[in-house]
């Protein structure tokens, strides 16, 4: 059984954010973290796994940083990631989940 969980890196719930101008935000202090509802999912995965065999594979588009939020995931016990990287200027939820599909589509490498 093969569990794909999607994983989003987001700022921290106590970061102060500084608007930028145009819509954008400055993110060059803001320290990211993994949504702790996909958490949740992570260990139910990794939990089920256990029980019936398989393996947790992690989800996440974004960009290059999102790499911690993938290595948290899998010290909590994920098999494998895949990081699509993407250009946050140009993402909203139709590339995202086109994006994901694809990924979960793939055959492992």
């Amino acid at each position: 059984m093969k569990i794909c969980v999607c994983l989003k890196h987001v700022p921290d719930t106590a970061a102060s954010i500084k608007l930028a101008g145009d819509a954008e935000f400055e993110d060059s202090e803001i320290k990211f973290v993994s949504n702790p509802y996909d958490e949740y999912g992570v260990e139910e995965a990794v939990s089920l796994v256990e029980k019936e065999g398989g393996e947790v594979v992690i989800v996440t588009v974004g960009k290059a940083a999102a790499v911690t939020t993938i290595r948290g995931a899998m010290a909590m016990g994920a098999h494998r990631a895949i990081l699509v990287k993407i250009d946050d200027q140009f993402l909203d939820s139709s590339l995202t989940a086109q994006a994901l599909k694809a990924a979960m589509e793939l055959p492992k490498a």
